[in-house]
């Protein structure tokens, strides 16, 4: 059947590409009696590059400017998803240098906010995953799209690689409505362009303008 078709037809989702953006959120799995989900979430972050080809598409995620003392990508991965000719099944590529810095445990370590890396507390999430056939991020639709099942984090981080724009109601509801309704999970960006740093702080200013009237 293929790991996306298997997870769209299991959660009822609209499309391959749906599934890939929940795939890579992690916790996600079809048989939570036996096991978490997040096998495939910390196995990408392990090696350089991580693809898998299913189905339609083809995603691949590449290690990006290491950092010298945990070799940790500090957020810099590159993300890529293609088109591909339908194939059955599912086939993954891994590759790892002999030489890779990285740790077991400095993967696990960057995915927690406590302290010893006991739990699976932070995520990041490419935000143009939640962009289908060349469409702007421009809806409140395509917002709660992009933020389904964040509640299970502590802490969330939205990578603007490849985004070059994004309106004003797909911010606000991120960073204010969806913000406002999770307290408890920690919201931040990384790679994005100056105006749409300038769009999350206005919208994020109308929040912090209605606790000061409260």
């Amino acid at each position: 059947m293929g790991i996306f078709n298997k997870l769209k037809n299991e959660f009822g989702m609209q499309d391959s590409r749906h599934a890939l953006l929940e795939l890579v959120k992690g916790k996600l799995t079809t048989r939570p009696e036996s096991h978490t989900g997040e096998g495939i979430f910390y196995t990408s972050g392990m090696v350089d590059r991580f693809s898998i080809i299913s189905g339609s598409l083809f995603y691949r995620r590449s290690r990006q400017n290491r950092s010298s003392q945990t070799g940790e990508s500090n957020g810099n991965w590159l993300v890529e998803v293609e088109d591909f000719k339908d194939v059955s099944g599912t086939t993954v590529f891994m590759e790892i240098h002999p030489k890779a810095p990285q740790t077991v445990q400095s993967v696990f370590d960057l995915h927690a906010n406590d302290a010893g890396g006991l739990g699976f507390n932070l995520t990041q999430v490419p935000v143009k995953l939640a962009r289908y056939d060349g469409e702007q991020l421009v809806s409140r639709s395509q917002s709660r799209r992009l933020t389904a099942r964040l509640d299970r984090f502590k802490e969330v981080v939205f990578d603007f690689q490849d985004v070059v724009t994004i309106g004003q109601s797909f911010a606000d509801e991120v960073f204010r409505v969806y913000a406002g309704r999770h307290p408890e999970t920690r919201l931040s960006w990384i790679n994005s362009q100056p105006k749409i740093t300038q769009m999350i702080q206005r919208v994020r200013s109308n929040t912090l303008a209605q606790m000061t009237t409260a």
